[in-house]
């Protein structure tokens, strides 16, 4: 009844598809003889009936996510994306399909974990509507306790934004370029280990160990939906693939293990105590400094001469396949923790959050910029006077809570990155989000306008 009931729906969009390209031909062949009016009338139909198959996303500012009804929806879309993703982990032997009698005869103690899609659409400088993307990751919150230790030996650290800021203040004093590159599936580099300790390794011994189990993975319900495997398929895991919680630190040890390693054109990378994710760029003789190395996952940003930077690249690419590297320049911009990176022709570096900034005033004021409104400052007298330790609001319903916890989050990701003049705002509202609710509510406006005014900062 089911399966009836899916071909009467693909019947039913095929014979309405088929009706709006006959209309789409005849209006095509009368639009020749209309007036000029007419004409544009008519185009705007065409555009509308032809946006029906492939729906306008409008311009894609940050990384949305797309739901797994819209992906089976626009299936012809997220194809390439998927097979890519698929084609990685065959590349990499990061999972091996067992075979039907493997499966049949697994142990019956060995559970295999599910997995699931991310589906992100990224902002893409060379298409407004974004790059979609597939990743597969495991459902690592099943994993059993016992294969793994302490959250502790799970962390894996990132670069710091103050050491960005340090970072790109030093490059404008020494007139370094920068290089952005990404390393492309990143954690199916690192190899996978059953049981994960950190530090030494055991010391050998002639008491023969239990082999623990092999990880097991289904593959996610909507590839198999899709076509691209079949019920009751399951996969061993060979590399650290995302979602579970030790594959971060897998790929960290790993990736640092390798770029301790590199040497390019009398050049060595030193890792610095203060900031681990920042490495020094130094000649291996004399120990002079050339440049600064940051990563963050599977982000690196290469400071240096043009000529260093672009050798560090090439070192890098030796050894892991990356993202074509983007040079940031004047008009050349690049996104590195959250920030959009850009440098002048006089060398001076700026990072602002463009993207990030717009896309939340169209979120919170509509799309219509000349409508936003613009302000001077981002808090009004009688808001920067009030008393913090004044009487609570006596309607403070979680509702509003909420909101306002919401305003304070956007604004905080802003703060801690490039808007260092919000942060006093910030502190009041942040005061304010239990007990006054409904005032920091009445405050945002105020901001958003501010920001609409200097958006470009």
């Amino acid at each position: 009844m089911i399966r009836k009931m899916e071909n009467e729906d693909e019947d039913k969009d095929t014979k309405e598809k088929r009706t709006r390209e006959k209309v789409i031909q005849e209006e095509a062949e009368h639009a020749f003889y209309d007036d000029e009016e007419v004409v544009e009338a008519v185009l705007r139909g065409v555009k509308v009936m032809l946006g029906m198959d492939e729906e306008d996303e409008g311009e894609i500012l940050q990384t949305k996510i797309e739901g797994n009804a819209e992906v089976i929806k626009k299936k012809a879309l997220w194809e390439e994306a998927i097979k890519k993703e698929i084609h990685s982990f065959e590349e990499k032997s990061a999972l091996r399909l067992l075979t039907k009698q493997e499966s049949d005869h697994l142990d019956r103690g060995v559970i295999p974990l599910p997995s699931k899609t991310f589906l992100p659409i990224k902002p893409d400088p060379a298409c407004a509507r974004g790059k979609r993307k597939c990743r597969i990751v495991a459902c690592g919150n099943y994993e059993t306790v016992e294969t793994v230790e302490d959250d502790s030996s799970c962390f894996a650290a990132g670069a710091d934004s103050a050491a960005l800021r340090l970072a790109l203040a030093l490059a404008t004093i020494r007139k370094w370029c920068g290089i952005n590159i990404d390393i492309r599936t990143a954690f199916l580099n690192a190899p996978w280990k059953l049981k994960y300790g950190g530090g030494e390794p055991l010391e050998e011994t002639h008491e023969e160990e239990e082999t623990p189990p092999p990880m097991l993975l289904k593959p996610p319900s909507i590839l198999v939906k899709l076509g691209f495997f079949t019920q009751g398929q399951l996969w061993e895991v060979l590399r650290a693939v995302y979602g579970f919680r030790r594959s971060p630190k897998l790929w960290k040890d790993y990736r640092d293990e390798e770029l301790e390693g590199m040497r390019t054109e009398g050049m060595k990378l030193c890792q610095l105590e203060s900031e681990p994710s920042t490495r020094a760029i130094r000649q291996e003789q004399s120990g002079q400094l050339e440049g600064l190395l940051l990563t963050y996952v599977d982000d690196i940003m290469v400071l240096a001469s043009e000529e260093k930077a672009e050798a560090w690249v090439r070192c890098i690419q030796a050894k892991w396949e990356t993202s074509v590297p983007e040079k940031v320049g004047h008009r050349q911009t690049t996104r590195f923790l959250g920030m959009e990176l850009s440098r002048d022709d006089s060398g001076i570096w700026y990072a602002t959050q463009t993207n990030y900034t717009v896309d939340m005033l169209q979120k919170n004021l509509g799309h219509e910029k000349e409508a936003w409104g613009l302000r001077k400052i981002p808090m009004s007298k009688e808001d920067g006077s009030l008393d913090s330790e004044g009487e609570d609001e006596a309607d403070r319903s979680i509702e509003k809570v909420r909101e306002a916890q919401r305003l304070v989050g956007e604004l905080t990701w802003l703060v801690t990155r490039c808007r260092p003049d919000l942060r006093y705002v910030l502190s009041r509202m942040s005061r304010w989000t239990t007990r006054r609710p409904a005032k920091v509510t009445e405050m945002a406006p105020q901001i958003w306008k501010y920001l609409a005014a200097t958006r470009e900062e």
